[in-house]
């Protein structure tokens, strides 16, 4: 039954279970590992144009969802701290749809791999360094063909405070931060699986620089400056947009009051 409101039915109505398994072993200097498996099982409903329900049957298995992590508490040489993690995860989603016939089966199958790091260093005023990288693919089979795909996503990052000339009047130091990021994606089709013949559908990116500085005029005003420079690029229809950004931020924060 689909809930109603105000005399209309909604427009989809759903059911699902959903059963997951975890754990995990903690391990000398600061590193760990866990595992989680999960299972999905459900039904949606659509109401379809002569009134009729239109089930969509969904089956969705995580296995394994393993991760690694690392993470330093005390200094160690030139390191104040640090952290980093590894996973691997794979997903395999059955999805069956009989609207017509025998119905519409798809299946799709991703892997993931995402690597992260992250450290601070011991040094005047603080240096912060992370690092990630991100590679993914996918596999989904359609009636009569077969999609797949890949991307991959890096992304790294620099933070620190400067001291401010006496000049400037600023009330502490300058923080600033410097980052870049780089992402790309592509995906095929093939008709019945055979990669003797392959069409591309997509074939794109982005790649972006940013840097910010902010500092404090006064109690309750604090001043940003950003700058980003963002190149977006689609080679399959040979297409390259550039963009260069420039704001400044001027915030004021005030207190009225408890508020009664």
């Amino acid at each position: 039954h689909y809930r109603e409101l105000g005399g209309r039915d909604a427009a989809t109505a759903s059911d699902a279970t959903t059963v997951s398994l975890g754990g995990g072993v903690a391990l000398p200097y600061g590193f760990s590992i866990a595992n989680r498996i999960s299972a999905l099982d459900g039904t949606s409903w659509a109401a379809r144009f002569d009134g009729t329900p239109g089930a969509v049957h969904t089956r969705q298995t995580t296995l394994p969802d393993f991760a690694a992590r690392w993470l330093l508490r005390t200094a160690v040489g030139p390191l104040a701290s640090g952290s980093a993690s590894a996973r691997v995860l794979h997903t395999r989603q059955a999805i069956l749809a009989p609207f017509f016939g025998a119905g519409d089966e798809r299946i799709a199958r991703g892997w993931r791999y995402p690597i992260q790091a992250s450290l601070q260093w011991a040094v005047p005023r603080g240096l912060t360094t992370s690092a990630g990288y991100t590679r993914s693919r996918r596999v989904d089979s359609l009636p009569g063909s077969v999609l797949r795909s890949s991307g991959s996503e890096v992304s790294a990052d620099i933070a620190r405070a400067f001291r401010a000339p006496r000049s400037w009047g600023l009330r502490g130091d300058v923080r600033s931060r410097l980052g870049w990021q780089e992402s790309f994606v592509e995906s095929f089709v093939s008709i019945n699986g055979s990669s003797a013949v392959e069409s591309r559908l997509t074939d794109n990116g982005r790649r972006s620089g940013t840097i910010s500085a902010d500092a404090d005029l006064a109690e309750n005003l604090t001043f940003t400056l950003q700058g980003a420079h963002i190149l977006s690029f689609d080679r399959n229809i040979n297409r390259r947009v550039t963009q260069t950004v420039l704001s400044a931020v001027l915030q004021l924060g005030f207190f009225s009051g408890e508020i009664k």
